[in-house]
């Protein structure tokens, strides 16, 4: 089944060296783009624990991975009115959250978990963001069906059917 549609800008969420770091791409054609983005930088100095920003250059992080990328959601303004899907990465290896942070996707951000168990900070944006879907990157390896399974009490595809098609 398709998905009624595509909101927003998709959270970049790149795992390197035990780090998650967040990007926003720019380019000369989207500079005026920069003023309507989906987060508004004044407000993103009000919670310090996790932007830092001093206008030019932001910093965004957590205590850990996990919470860093659902400091990234937040603060790309991902929210239960807006999400469509969140898309599920393994925290402890980088292929799979690499792959979706180069995709066209635009309906979500992208969060992690462990190979066996979803982390608080994952479980507490899960509950925030009240997707439709989610969309599970990698295999039982990398992300095993007790996983699965879990994520499943976090989804519900009924208010996204109700939307009208793009």
């Amino acid at each position: 089944m398709r998905r009624p549609f595509a909101i927003g800008v998709l959270s970049l969420a790149l795992v390197t060296g035990g780090a998650v770091a967040g990007a926003a791409i720019a380019t000369k054609d989207t500079e005026a783009d920069r003023s309507t983005a989906r987060h508004d930088r004044s407000t993103l100095a009000d919670r310090p624990n996790e932007i830092i920003s001093d206008g030019a250059v932001t910093r965004i992080f957590g205590a850990n991975r996990f919470a860093t990328a659902a400091a990234i959601a937040e603060a790309y303004g991902w929210t239960g009115d807006n999400t469509i899907a969140v898309y599920i990465a393994s925290g402890t290896d980088y292929p799979d959250a690499l792959a979706i942070g180069l995709s066209s996707l635009q309906d979500g951000p992208l969060l992690l978990v462990n190979a066996s168990s979803i982390p608080s900070a994952t479980r507490e944006a899960l509950t925030s963001l009240k997707p439709c879907y989610i969309d599970v990157l990698g295999g039982k390896q990398a992300i095993n069906d007790s996983v699965l399974k879990q994520l499943k009490e976090y989804a519900d595809p009924a208010p996204c059917q109700m939307l009208p098609a793009p």
